[in-house]
């Protein structure tokens, strides 16, 4: 039974963050927690999804440094915002007019196509695509050529 529980684990995870993105952003200390939830968010649930796909078949070590760089992945994503925006202000940062270029789920096919036969291309596609679908929640899944889904 407790083996189940991580099944559900990354989407309690998703509900949570999303619930406590709902705050108030006035200032850029707000903007700055909100941006800190959603990363933390993305963290958590890169790592468990990738967990939840190894749990059974790696070492503890290789367990614990496959989780937490799948994590780390999975939150890296949105720099492209700061990238994009070619600022380090928060606020240029998630005042964008279109989606950055990590946020085109058209990319991930291509890394799933490529890398299907690597346990790191898999982590790598893993770890990314956690974090398009969360954010597809939200926004939709972007289509470079096709333009945004509804949310899912």
């Amino acid at each position: 039974m407790i083996s189940n529980f991580w099944y559900l684990t990354p989407p309690l995870i998703c509900v949570f963050g999303d619930f406590s993105l709902h705050l108030e952003t006035t200032n850029k200390n707000r903007l700055l927690l909100r941006a800190l939830i959603d990363s933390g968010t993305h963290f958590s649930v890169g790592a468990l999804a990738w967990f939840v796909a190894i749990k059974d078949d790696a070492s503890v070590k290789q367990m614990i440094s496959e989780v937490f760089l799948a994590a780390i992945l999975s939150s890296l994503v949105d720099l492209d915002h700061f990238i994009a925006a070619g600022s380090f202000d928060i606020q240029d940062a998630v005042s964008l007019t279109k989606r950055p270029f990590l946020h085109n789920s058209s990319a991930y096919g291509t890394i799933l196509q490529r890398t299907l036969v690597s346990r790191l291309g898999l982590l790598v596609f893993s770890s990314m695509f956690t974090h398009q679908i969360r954010d597809s929640w939200r926004r939709g899944l972007w289509f470079s050529g096709i333009d945004l889904t509804s949310y899912l």
